[in-house]
C-alpha cells in the first residue's frame, strides 16, 4: 500500500511539473522561435514571422495551462499583462491573444490552421502539430 501511494504521488508531481509546448500545424511555414519571439507574438508586438501572419490562442482565465505558460514564459505579473493589452486594444493598436476554452480548444483549432499557435501540455503533442518552443517547468 505505501509504495503504491508513493508511485502516486510521484505520477502526480510529474505531472504537476510536466512542460508545456508552443504548437503550430504541421505543415505550417512557423519556425522554432526563441523565448523573446513568444513573449513578442503573445504581447503583440510582433505579428508575422518569414512573411506569415501569426496568431496566438490563449485559454481562459482561470486554466492550469494558462497560469502556467504565463507565469514561466514572462516576467512581469498577469494584471501588467492584461493592462497591456487594454492599452492596445483602446489605442486600436492591436488585440489580445484569441481566447479559447483548453488545451484540447488550441490542438483541434491549431492542427486544422496552418497561421494560428497555442499552448498545450507538452506530453499532448502528436503528428498532427509541431513545436515551435517549449515552455521549461520551473518547479
Amino acid at each position: 500500500m505505501k509504495a503504491s501511494l508513493f508511485t502516486l504521488l510521484v505520477f502526480v508531481s510529474c505531472l504537476a511539473r510536466a512542460d508545456l509546448a508552443v504548437i503550430t500545424h504541421a505543415d505550417s511555414g512557423i519556425p522554432e522561435v526563441s523565448h523573446n519571439v513568444i513573449k513578442s507574438l503573445y504581447m503583440g508586438s510582433l505579428k508575422y514571422l518569414n512573411g506569415q501572419r501569426v496568431l496566438p490562442l490563449d485559454q481562459m482565465q482561470g486554466n492550469n495551462e494558462r497560469g502556467k505558460f504565463y507565469s514561466q514564459t514572462f516576467d512581469i505579473p498577469m494584471n501588467q499583462i492584461l493592462a497591456h493589452w487594454s492599452r492596445l486594444i483602446f489605442t486600436g493598436k492591436g488585440q489580445s491573444p484569441i481566447q479559447v476554452a483548453d488545451s484540447e480548444a488550441v490542438y483541434q483549432l491549431v492542427k486544422t490552421n496552418k497561421n494560428m499557435i497555442g499552448y498545450i501540455p507538452f506530453e499532448n503533442v502528436t503528428p498532427d502539430v509541431r513545436v515551435i518552443f517549449r515552455v521549461k517547468d520551473k518547479n
